[in-house]
């Protein structure tokens, strides 16, 4: 009851952020789980929403904000939160670039990470050790 009464006491501007995390990090979560890379991303990349475009615009700050608050409960990882936000900011007018890179853990184990670039930034994604990944060529979708 308190999550409610705390997402009715926001504006309604982050209300609108906060449905639109939801459903982006949701449609997301069930294409990686039920369709290849390469046929999500195309998709998504087609996707248009009007409402995204009304003003005023949010800033990136604003997208990252929402995508953080909703990540939780839906329990999403990496790929998932890197992608909503590429296609929310990118709704929005913003210029992204998205990131996947490998590195060996400690155990020698090959483990990979999603983060999301805009404007000369990673808006999402920043891990302490992401120095330790090498990003892998951009994929061409």
């Amino acid at each position: 009851m308190k999550k409610w009464l705390k997402f009715w006491k926001l504006s309604s501007a982050n209300r609108a952020r906060i449905v639109l995390s939801i459903l982006s990090l949701g449609a997301i979560k069930l294409g990686l789980k039920f369709l290849p890379f390469r046929i999500l991303k195309k998709s998504i990349s087609g996707v248009y929403f009007p409402v995204l475009k009304q003003k005023p615009s949010s800033s990136i700050g604003e997208i990252i904000w929402a995508i953080d608050r909703v990540s939780p409960y839906l329990k999403v990882k990496c790929l998932a939160r890197a992608l909503a936000a590429d296609f929310l900011l990118r709704h929005q007018g913003y210029s992204t670039q998205l990131r996947i890179g490998v590195a060996k853990d400690e155990n020698g184990t090959l483990t990979a990470h999603a983060w999301l670039e805009s404007e000369g930034q990673i808006a999402i994604g920043r891990v302490p050790n992401l120095s330790n990944y090498t990003a892998l060529p951009n994929l061409k979708i």
